[in-house]
Formats: C-alpha cells, structure tokens, sequence
C-alpha cells in the first residue's frame, strides 16, 4: 500500500526547445537576481555551478524548500524544479506550486538569455521512495493528478510512464500548446 496522498517531493522539468549553444555561465547571474529580487517565494539561498559535470545538474539555485536547476541529466537539457522539504497542501497544491515557480523562472531566463524553455513537454518524478514507490497503485492516484496540472500547460495529447521497478516513479506528458512560459502565467493570473 502505497502513501500517494501524502507525497509532497516532486521533480517537474520542461525541456530547452533550444539547447545547442547553451551558455551555462550566463544562467548564474539570472539565478543570483531571482534570489536578489526575490521572484520567487521561499527562502532562496545561493547558486552552484556545476556545469563541468558531463550531463549534470548544470546550475542550481538553491532554496530551504526547494531548488531549480538548469539541468543537463539524461543529455535532455531543461529547467527542473525539485520540491525536497514537505510544503502545505496536497499532491495537486505541491505540484501546482511548483510548476508555478517553473514557469515564473522560466520566464525570467527568456526574458534575459537566448533561452527558449518549452511547454509542450513535461516530465514530472516523485522522488520520495517511501509514499511513491514506482508501482501500479501510485501510477492509479497519481496520474490523473499529474495529468491535470500538466492541462495548465494546454490539452494533455500523451502521457507515459517511465520503467517501472528500482527507478523513481516518472511521467512525461505531451502537451498540445507551445504558449510561453509569460503567457502562461498571464493567463493564471487572469
């Protein structure tokens, strides 16, 4: 029996429709003003680098409740959330939350850098083993909540689930959309 409901540790990543030339160095100063400005809420404490690790986490701002990382894992470059303290509310709420402070960053770094960050993938992971082990039953609750925030974004097309068993419980949904990440937080704002 799975813990799904109490789940509060998720990864949410929206994939760079513009990864060639990424310029790594030009994401800290951007980073250190979303702290700065405080632009996002939470504590916000520093910016690492990382970006001499071959397909690492790249630059992560780093936060008490949660960090972003503009990260390079699986060769997939991306903008990642990653709620690693429990937050208040629900599945829903923590997701909602997050994709909120996604696309908010997202748009900041289109705003300064030649980034394009897409909206018409997602990947979102649980990432506490203990309440989402990676079976059937976490997929049964979780998916249709997945399913309905990633609608935020636009009409969910396709949703798959990555492999099961030793690695964390992942979805990557298709969306039919492709607004900006400034549109999209025009229209929630609305």
């Amino acid at each position: 029996m799975t813990q799904a409901n109490q789940a509060q540790k998720f990864q949410i990543k929206l994939f760079l429709e513009n990864p060639e030339g990424l310029d790594l160095a030009a994401v800290i100063p951007v980073f250190h003003d979303l702290i700065r400005e405080k632009q996002l809420p939470e504590l916000l404490i520093d910016v690492a680098d990382y970006a001499h690790v071959h397909q690492g986490p790249g630059v992560v701002l780093i936060g008490h409740g949660y960090d972003l990382y503009l990260d390079l894992r699986e060769g997939r470059p991306g903008l990642l959330f990653n709620r690693k303290r429990d937050a208040e509310g629900g599945v829903e709420a923590v997701l909602n939350q997050g994709l909120d402070i996604l696309l908010r960053a997202a748009a900041r770094l289109e705003e300064r850098l030649p980034i394009r960050v897409g909206t018409e993938r997602v990947q979102i992971r649980a990432i506490d083993r203990l309440r989402t082990p990676n079976c059937d039953e976490t997929h049964a609750f979780l998916q249709p909540i997945v399913s309905k925030v990633a609608s935020r974004l636009g009409a969910v097309k396709e949703s798959v689930r990555g492999p099961a068993g030793r690695e964390a419980y992942t979805l990557e949904l298709s969306v039919d959309g492709g607004k900006r990440p400034s549109e999209l937080i025009a229209e929630v704002a609305a």
